[in-house]
């Protein structure tokens, strides 16, 4: 799992992949698996893996934020935000604890011409974090907004 992390901090998805197909079966019941197993599949842009991956992430840890999220990304990535959205929103109260929440949150909704919901969730995650003011600015999935 390190010499999977490792390559994947470095920017090689690739030799990630491959040090995790290494540990197999040993591994697959382990939530940290499956996080970073959605993790390096999100790397590769393999959207529809990267939410299998990150639903069985789910299913494993359904009070952590980690699978929501990534699965969400995935499902936005592959055409399917209205569901990206309703996955976030009934995921577990912890998630609403992060500005990456209302952040991302605010993008599916600008995506689906919710632009008022957009307005106002972005709003929290900018005061939540305010570094999210300049990403916003740049964040094509927020140029509904501007």
């Amino acid at each position: 799992m390190q010499a999977a992390e490792g390559f994947l901090d470095l920017g090689m998805p690739e030799e990630a992949e491959s040090e995790l197909a290494e540990i197999g079966e040993a591994a697959v019941e382990r939530a940290d698996y499956w996080r970073l197993a959605a993790a390096v599949s999100m790397a590769r842009k393999r959207w529809e893996e990267g939410a299998i991956r990150a639903g069985r992430l789910v299913a494993l840890s359904p009070d952590s934020p980690d699978g929501y999220f990534h699965a969400a990304f995935c499902l936005h990535e592959l055409g399917q935000t209205e569901a990206a959205r309703n996955l976030l929103e009934k995921g577990p109260a912890r998630l609403k604890a992060s500005p990456i929440y209302f952040y991302n949150l605010a993008c599916y909704e600008a995506q689906l011409g919710n632009l008022e919901r957009a307005r106002s969730v972005l709003a929290v995650a900018i005061r939540m974090q305010p570094a999210y003011r300049q990403i916003a600015r740049e964040d094509p999935d927020l140029a509904p907004l501007r």
